[in-house]
């Protein structure tokens, strides 16, 4: 990390922890508002013709520094990649040995290097900044489902209950657990996710499915920034909390500017058609469709990026894709150290990974079903 890039990232953390002014306004954002994000500056290139190398299903990517970004696809592949767009390193392999993984969902990058989550085996590896593998630590008690992101000697993830068979109402609590399973507190909740209990059945066979919460976003949506905040936004409410994770002391609350809102049958008929897309059943009849009870509160955020002070939270598409957390187009932009507020939007089909100063790294599948990364300007 450069002095420049280390002072930068010190002031915009001071400006987290210490409280700066929020001065926005609770009003509706205006059309006036909305930053189009057009086409990819960069598009980042695998080898001609090998197809072996190809990215097929990108999970997490983090910016390194002002030029270099990792970038984890759940097909056990990990490389790091310039903004220009080629690919400097391929990290390990497929495997289950040191350095090596079977499904890498999320990758977290420090000031040293960074480290990757596992969620098929459970353990986190650490990398320096060069990609060298350094050490590793199994989590078998952490939920694999979850994001895990390690801080300091202990790990930051989600605990869910009261779904699937359970019948309580369904909350979430970001949770602090240690490498013995017998260490852990709250740190963060627990908070009330919305629920979706929909059973779709296939009319011919009379076989169901029961869509259980939280489908449309995982609540609550977090994210860790470096290694002195973590950014957490009510699902329900759209209030912001910057906490330090070290103490769980809350520095600063604020509010996005998006409303939750009710959830409509247009929303229910887009999501039931994107569950038989996904997973081949027919589509659900008119009668079905009118009997199947929806919950009244809307998620306000699917996914969370954090950049010094400004905190981004894209919104919720119930058209979208299941494996995204159903993740949509637009994105607020709440900047808590000024008190402002702007909406970018990015292209359809493109999914944002991550944001870092100048630029924005997002994936989109291409024309043979692939998956492309791409660099875009970020909108100002």
């Amino acid at each position: 990390m450069t002095k420049w890039a280390a002072s930068l990232f010190a002031l915009s953390s001071l400006c987290l922890l210490a409280g700066c002014r929020d001065s926005g306004s609770a009003r509706e954002l205006a059309t006036t508002d909305s930053l189009y994000v057009t086409a990819p500056v960069v598009s980042v290139n695998d080898a001609p013709g090998d197809g072996s190398k190809s990215f097929t299903d990108i999970r997490s990517a983090a910016f390194l520094d002002d030029t270099t970004f990792v970038v984890a696809d759940a097909r056990g592949r990990v490389v790091i990649a310039h903004i220009d767009g080629r690919i400097e390193r391929e990290v390990g392999q497929a495997g289950a040995g040191p350095g090596e993984f079977r499904v890498p969902m999320l990758v977290t990058a420090s000031e040293n290097g960074f480290a990757m989550w596992d969620a098929t085996l459970r353990r986190m590896s650490w990398f320096d900044g060069a990609g060298e593998f350094q050490r590793a630590q199994s989590l078998p008690h952490a939920q694999s489902t979850m994001p895990v992101a390690p801080h300091g000697t202990a790990f930051l993830t989600v605990r869910e209950s009261g779904q699937l068979a359970d019948t309580a109402k369904a909350q979430a609590a970001l949770m602090r657990i240690g490498a013995d399973p017998a260490i852990g507190d709250t740190l963060l909740g627990p908070f009330a996710v919305p629920e979706f209990g929909w059973e779709v059945r296939d009319e011919r066979s009379g076989t169901g499915r029961m869509i259980n919460p939280p489908v449309f976003a995982v609540a609550p949506s977090w994210r860790l920034h470096g290694d002195s905040i973590v950014v957490w936004v009510d699902a329900e409410t759209g209030r912001i909390v910057v906490v330090d994770p070290k103490s769980g002391t809350v520095r600063r609350e604020g509010r996005l500017l998006r409303a939750s809102r009710s959830v409509s049958s247009v929303d229910r008929d887009s999501f039931f058609a994107a569950y038989a897309r996904r997973f081949g059943i027919d589509p659900i009849s008119d009668e079905v469709r009118a009997t199947v009870p929806i919950t009244t509160t809307f998620p306000v955020a699917a996914r969370l990026l954090v950049d010094g002070c400004e905190i981004w939270a894209g919104d919720v598409d119930p058209a979208g894709r299941a494996e995204t957390g159903w993740l949509g187009r637009h994105w607020e932009v709440r900047d808590v150290c000024r008190g402002r507020s702007r909406v970018v939007v990015v292209p359809v089909g493109v999914e944002l990974l991550d944001v870092r100063g100048k630029w924005m790294v997002g994936v989109a599948e291409d024309e043979l079903g692939g998956q492309q990364l791409q660099l875009f300007a970020n909108a100002r």
